[in-house]
């Protein structure tokens, strides 16, 4: 993944005799992103970045506060040399109020095997706010600037969000582990169905045509790379690495946790999705639900990554 980002920032020349600043915003939220870092610490390589040094290309990572969500504007007009959003545009900045106020999607929390009309609305509602995202970042990157986006995503082609291989993303958190969960959850009446059927994930994972088709519509933006990384599971095995049932089972179900965790936590309050002083709680279903699927264990599964580079024009 980082090749992509060397070869993306490497567009940008080297002027070790003058003092050319570069202006450097990462748009995730305000989380700490593992990958961003990876990158800026890849650029800084790159580029033999010595700060304050006179002798060597200086870079300015912006780290201003960000707005309660990034589809807004953050910087000002004309501002920002580069702008790198690292796996988060695959969040969406609501549900769609269409599935909302029919009430669509009962008995699921996510999209994931829903009717065609619910993965319609929430692949609208994908596309609006990549295009508000972009249409920001256009206002805020100087010409000539660049935009890097890494999105979690699905293989063009396929209908279903976790992709048509059956074994390319069944680890997910998002797989049918945690429909299976919220059953639970609703048959020992920890939530009603009710409850239940009124949540809804707001995550959808493009493929490269939607994603370009977005670029496209907003305008501003020349194409200048984008590709499909194929991401192992950090829970595949390996020679060193043999997982018990009940030890893979807790490792998911964590993963469920950072992965989805704020979301449950905003809508249904904290007592009633993760309390601790018993075991009846949505993730501890999950952990069993998954450490009860063996066949998946040894599996080596994989998730998609759309790495796309733009310049501002």
């Amino acid at each position: 993944m980082l090749t992509y980002a060397l070869d993306f920032f490497n567009r940008f020349p080297r002027k070790d005799d003058s003092r050319m600043q570069v202006l450097i915003a990462t748009v995730n939220k305000g989380t700490s992103d593992k990958t961003a870092d990876q990158i800026k610490a890849t650029m800084e390589a790159a580029y033999r970045v010595m700060y304050g040094d006179k002798g060597m290309l200086e870079f300015l990572t912006e780290e201003e506060p960000l707005p309660s969500n990034i589809f807004g504007r953050m910087f000002q007009m004309n501002h920002l040399h580069v702008t790198v959003s690292s796996r988060v545009l695959h969040m969406l900045s609501k549900v769609p109020e269409k599935v909302v106020e029919n009430g669509w999607n009962n008995r699921k929390a996510w999209i994931q095997g829903s009717d065609r009309q619910v993965v319609m609305a929430y692949a609208e509602q994908a596309d609006k706010d990549l295009v508000d995202f972009l249409e920001r970042r256009k206002y805020e990157l100087k010409i000539g600037g660049s935009l890097f986006m890494l999105i979690d995503g699905r293989p063009s082609g396929s209908e279903s969000q976790l992709g048509d291989d059956n074994d390319m993303n069944r680890k997910h958190p998002l797989n049918i582990y945690m429909d299976k969960a919220w059953q639970k959850l609703v048959d020992t009446k920890r939530v009603t169905a009710e409850e239940r059927d009124s949540f809804n994930i707001p995550i959808y994972f493009r493929t490269q045509e939607e994603v370009k088709a977005a670029i496209d519509r907003c305008g501003g933006f020349k194409m200048e790379n984008m590709v499909n990384l194929k991401i192992a599971d950090q829970m595949n095995p390996t020679p060193t690495r043999i997982y018990t049932p009940a030890l893979y089972g807790i490792d998911r179900a964590w993963m469920a946790r950072e992965a989805i965790g704020g979301f449950i936590e905003k809508y249904f309050g904290e007592d009633k999705i993760f309390q601790t002083d018993n075991t009846d709680t949505l993730f501890d279903h999950y952990a069993n639900i998954a450490g009860d699927d063996t066949e998946l264990i040894n599996k080596a599964c994989f998730t998609q990554v759309i790495a796309v580079s733009v310049t501002r024009v």
